[in-house]
């Protein structure tokens, strides 16, 4: 039964797709199928669906993405991050945004906190309202703060992190007024309002 309402719904996604769009729908059916057997759980089948049409050239950005999000899950590290490197800012920013983020929370799972730093600051620059992305930066400037005076203290002297002294002002500055905006929009109540039951 399951199998056949599968077939079904992907039959009904195929002659959908087929109608409206002029090119071949088959990319866009193996994307799809790719991605219900990702949600699914079944990665075997989705890296099999997205291998079918990688070398099409229709879609392979996004296709590229949801290969390193198999991979990822996976915990196959190295094969997401060279998916995701291949993700082309042309075929979509909000691709290519998501691309960066995840090579940002990948390289601070594996403790790279320079290159996590990196990725997110190119996320940010892509999307500069995404709240995730500004909490993963900070998380990661927290890191490598902690990495500098940890080895400071070690050696007494100041480990290269590649960032310089006016980006970590602009962050802590930036952390102040984010800091500043979140405690003046917390709503105080008022004691008249409350009822004690």
């Amino acid at each position: 039964m399951a199998k056949h309402s599968v077939r079904i719904l992907l039959l009904v996604i195929a002659s959908f797709i087929f109608l409206v769009s002029c090119s071949s729908p088959l990319p866009y059916l193996h994307l799809l199928a790719g991605n219900f057997y990702y949600y699914r759980g079944d990665y075997e089948r989705a890296t099999a669906d997205y291998m079918k049409e990688i070398n099409s050239g229709e879609k392979k950005g996004w296709i590229l993405y949801n290969l390193g999000n198999v991979y990822f899950s996976l915990g196959e590290l190295q094969a997401a991050i060279d998916k995701y490197k291949k993700v082309s800012p042309l075929e979509s920013t909000e691709l290519f945004f998501k691309a960066q983020y995840n090579l940002g929370v990948i390289y601070y799972q594996l403790a790279d906190y320079e290159r996590s730093y990196h990725y997110f600051i190119k996320a940010l620059e892509l999307k500069p309202s995404d709240i995730d992305s500004k909490l993963n930066l900070e998380y990661s400037l927290q890191k490598l703060r902690s990495s500098v005076s940890g080895e400071k203290n070690k050696k007494g002297e100041k480990k290269a992190t590649g960032l310089k002294d006016s980006a970590l002002r602009l962050l802590d500055y930036i952390h102040s007024r984010e800091e500043y905006i979140w405690e003046s929009k917390k709503v105080q109540p008022s004691h008249g309002s409350i009822q004690d039951w």
